[in-house]
């Protein structure tokens, strides 16, 4: 931002400058030194950054095509032809600027990252408790995390037992059961219980701070792209000096170069394609699709590969409840009493109860002799009925009987990503819950349309493979990777990248910010809240369903077809006018204000991609 203000402040100041000294060498003393020193002088100060430019770009191995507006003013300058040399620095200037508001990016990218790295921890002392600095822990301390804090560091469980949402870090949907001898990374959150943890590495080695590594590492090894714009440039300069040389032959009047020379500057190159691409940064916007890079753009529209990871991104990554299988009794008065039980309860799961009886309207009642075995189940009296709500050991533990046929089909149900509650009522299981990641709305339909406009699609999770594979039967992709690490979906992008480049990679979660920032194109899902994947995304779209990932490849294709058309335009124009200059039909100076007709027709073209 304070570059594009700088630059702004100097383009102001030029055009000042630049038009009082046109004022006062043609209306007021056209031939005197002082006036013509003033106006050439202010042509060269607003051509110096040009040059530098220029001369930067030419030594790293491009071949610019501002090379020909810069000899074009130099021309005109030595020559005579100031005011043709003038309005070719003003759209060269201009150029600059519009491009500058279009292609600027954010650069703090992991600011995300590292503002939610934990920070202390709750060290256990002889004397007790002790808040410290994560950075001061040593392998062999011992922590305590209270319920719903995040985990400060890498550790093994010693004490207590709790569910942890790890679907941060691993991409893992549901919460995970942590006991005595289980690991835990920092990052997560924890659930309803207490933890004492000893620590297994120091918060320099984590797996938070690894992520953190990948993701600047990504980004540094993150090629460059080349502007479109110069990939024309070699050709285009090699006819245009080509022409000027021939029509200086043929006339003998360096004039005649000085003509080709300006109708062939390439502002159709410099202007038409940063045009195109800030009109389609602003449609984007309008919706809900925020474009950080235009090379993102380019790279979209050519995309031969999308991954995707699965919670969050193809799933709500919410826990819903997706069937009642009532045993016995009516099957409201069974909602209505595990409802209203499970609104007191503390764990990550009752919130799938409360969303249920908000949005069928389940009746609540009050509760007595309300109880919680953490990590077990509720218990609790409703309607003068003892009602249990939990897992099976937790029925099994208060003798309520559970047929054999459910338990042995258990696992089998649980292996596809949906757990498995339980409801007694007086003593008798009277109901089984299943409870799910819910799939996006029309996910299927969405990958049915995008498989006719990207060859490679592919489904990219944290999650066992026997999760992936019911999700993605569900959406009808054919291609999984499953039970990925972040390091591990780094890994899948170079894999693609290979083979398949472009790639595009669709996430979430801190888990993807790796693989996203990898990626050729990085797509976060991200909403409201602010996220490491929404810092490392080149594209962030608002979680409106995934057809708006639709919306943005449909943008960057029309931004590419109509810049190129301006070019392609604004190019075989130039190239009649340099045809014509070479034989001395047109001047120098009527050639300048031909190309500006040309430079309004392709800008007005770029602008059709606002034009849904």
């Amino acid at each position: 931002m304070v570059h594009t203000l700088s630059l702004l402040k100097r383009y102001t100041g030029f055009m000042i400058l630049l038009l009082l000294g046109y004022s006062l060498f043609t209306f007021w003393s056209r031939h005197t030194f002082p006036s013509l020193f003033l106006f050439v002088g202010v042509i060269l100060a607003g051509l110096f950054p040009f040059v530098i430019d220029m001369i930067q770009t030419m030594q790293k191995g491009n071949f610019g095509v501002d090379l020909i507006a810069v000899t074009s003013v130099l021309a005109g300058l030595v020559v005579h032809e100031y005011i043709a040399a003038a309005v070719i620095l003003f759209m060269l200037s201009g150029g600059e600027l519009l491009e500058e508001f279009a292609i600027r990016r954010a650069k703090k990218e992991i600011t995300a990252l590292v503002s939610q790295a934990p920070v202390s921890a709750h060290m256990r002392k002889e004397r007790g408790l002790c808040d410290v600095s994560v950075d001061t822990l040593q392998i062999g301390n011992e922590v305590i995390v209270k319920p719903n804090e995040m985990i400060p560091v890498d550790g093994v469980v010693i004490e207590g037992n709790s569910s942890v949402d790890e679907s941060k870090m691993t991409g893992e949907s549901a919460p995970v059961q942590k006991r005595i001898h289980s690991s835990v990374y920092s990052g997560t959150t924890n659930g309803e219980g207490i933890l004492t943890i000893r620590v297994t590495a120091t918060s320099k080695q984590s797996k938070y701070a690894q992520i953190i590594e990948l993701v600047q590492q990504a980004q540094e090894h993150k090629a460059s792209f080349i502007r479109m714009a110069d990939r024309y440039s070699v050709w285009f300069t090699i006819i245009a000096f080509s022409l000027a040389a021939l029509g200086w032959l043929i006339s003998h009047d360096p004039r005649t170069a000085l003509a080709v020379l300006v109708v062939a500057t390439p502002c159709p190159l410099i202007i038409a394609a940063p045009t195109a691409f800030a009109a389609g940064i602003s449609l984007a916007a309008k919706k809900g699709i925020f474009i950080k890079d235009a090379t993102s753009i380019e790279q979209l529209a050519s995309a031969q590969t999308m991954l995707f990871d699965k919670t969050g991104t193809v799933t709500l990554g919410v826990s819903a409840i997706e069937d009642w299988i009532v045993l016995r009794g009516e099957k409201k008065d069974i909602q209505s009493y595990a409802c209203s039980l499970e609104q007191f309860s503390t764990h990550i799961l009752s919130r799938a109860f409360s969303e249920y009886a908000h949005t069928h309207h389940i009746p609540l009642y009050n509760v007595e002799a309300y109880t919680e075995i953490l990590g077990k189940g509720v218990r609790g009296k409703v309607q003068t009925h003892t009602v249990l709500v939990g897992s099976a050991s937790f029925l099994l533990s208060k003798r309520i009987s559970i047929p054999k046929n459910i338990l042995l089909r258990e696992e089998e149900i649980q292996e596809k990503g949906t757990r498995i509650v339980y409801v007694a009522i007086d003593e008798v299981c009277a109901a089984i819950i299943h409870i799910g990641d819910q799939i996006r709305p029309d996910t299927k339909k969405f990958f049915a349309e995008l498989k006719r406009e990207i060859p490679h699609i592919a489904l990219v999770t944290g999650d066992r493979r026997e999760i992936a594979q019911n999700v993605a039967k569900q959406i009808g992709i054919c291609d999984i990777i499953s039970s990925c690490l972040p390091a591990d979906k780094t890994k899948v992008v170079k894999q693609y990248q290979r083979q398949f480049s472009p790639v595009v990679m669709i996430g979430d979660g801190v888990n993807d910010a790796p693989s996203l920032a990898t990626a050729d194109v990085g797509i976060a899902i991200g909403g409201s809240q602010s996220t490491a994947a929404t810092q490392v995304g080149d594209i962030v779209v608002m979680p409106s369903g995934l057809s708006v990932v639709l919306d943005a490849l449909h943008i960057s294709k029309r931004v590419m077809t109509i810049a190129t058309q301006s070019i392609v335009v604004g190019i075989g124009l130039s190239i009649i006018l340099m045809i014509l200059s070479c034989f001395g039909v047109i001047q120098p100076l009527y050639g300048a204000f031909f190309q500006e007709l040309i430079d309004v027709a392709v800008i007005t073209n770029a602008l059709r991609v606002l034009v849904p």
